[in-house]
Parts: C-alpha cells; sequence; structure tokens
C-alpha cells in the first residue's frame, strides 16, 4: 500500500523564481543583451531598477519583453552610493511580494549575457555566490558580441 501523506502545493507547483538588476541611467541599447539573451532562456519574474528620468521608450520596451521597471531615484540630497542603496531597494520589493519565492538572483544588467536558465542546475544552498571566470572574460568573448547584434 502507499503511505498516506499530506502534499503542499508547493511541491506539485514551479518554482517561483526572481531576478533583480539595477539598470540606472541605462537606455535600450544598454539592457538589450541582458533582456534578450534572459528571455531567450528563461521566462519567469524579473524586476530591474530605472531611473525615472529613463523615458517611456525604455520602459515600453522592458514591458513588452516582460520584465518589470521600477523607478528607483534617490534624492539629490542623499550621500547613500547606489551600489548599496539598490539592495535596500530590493529587499523592499522582496517584502512587498505577496508570495515568497523559492530563489532569487541578484545580477548585474550591462555586461551579462544569459547562455541558459539561470536557475537550472543550481546546487542547494540558501546563499550561492558566483564570480566571472577569469579564464574567458565576458568582455572578450564571441558569444557576447553576437549576442549583441539581436
Amino acid at each position: 500500500t502507499v503511505p498516506r501523506r499530506a502534499f503542499t502545493l508547493r511541491e506539485f507547483s514551479m518554482p517561483r523564481n526572481l531576478i533583480l538588476g539595477t539598470a540606472f541611467n541605462y537606455g535600450i541599447e544598454q539592457v538589450r543583451v541582458f533582456v534578450e539573451s534572459l528571455r531567450r532562456h528563461y521566462d519567469g519574474e524579473a524586476i530591474l531598477l530605472v531611473s525615472s528620468r529613463s523615458g517611456s521608450e525604455l520602459a515600453d520596451y522592458l514591458r513588452r519583453r516582460g520584465i518589470r521597471g521600477v523607478a528607483f531615484d534617490c534624492a539629490y540630497w542623499m550621500t547613500v552610493d547606489l551600489q548599496f542603496a539598490r539592495y535596500i531597494r530590493y529587499a523592499e520589493l522582496l517584502r512587498e511580494a505577496t508570495q515568497p519565492h523559492d530563489r532569487v538572483m541578484l545580477s548585474d544588467v550591462g555586461d551579462v549575457l544569459f547562455q541558459a536558465d539561470p536557475f537550472a542546475g543550481l546546487p542547494d544552498g540558501e546563499l550561492l555566490l558566483f564570480l566571472e571566470d577569469e579564464r574567458t572574460r565576458i568582455g572578450d568573448s564571441p558569444a557576447r558580441h553576437s549576442a549583441s547584434q539581436t
């Protein structure tokens, strides 16, 4: 006989993953490689922090690609560094989520090219950290140059 036990809804649902990045003062050309390569391999939730001064073209482009653009501006008088302040905003976005995420990836934007689903095949662990491989720099990679032509 098969033992009876209660199953949670989470055991039968798709993982709820999220990618967060900052594209402050970037235009479409600066985010295109990130966005197009991401959408080629991943169709889940993604949010980019953008300047409210970025304009409607960037907002429309992100919306068409299924990426949520969130205005992120610090007051001119704030001395908080953008590199620090973005993590505070990421935490606020995660706290505002109506359901928890299984995995969250914090990523650079301007120099990132996705070659596969970023969540596929990850090892177990609550915190995973990755660095660019010293042997092959992204800026020197032929894959980056061909992806930027799309």
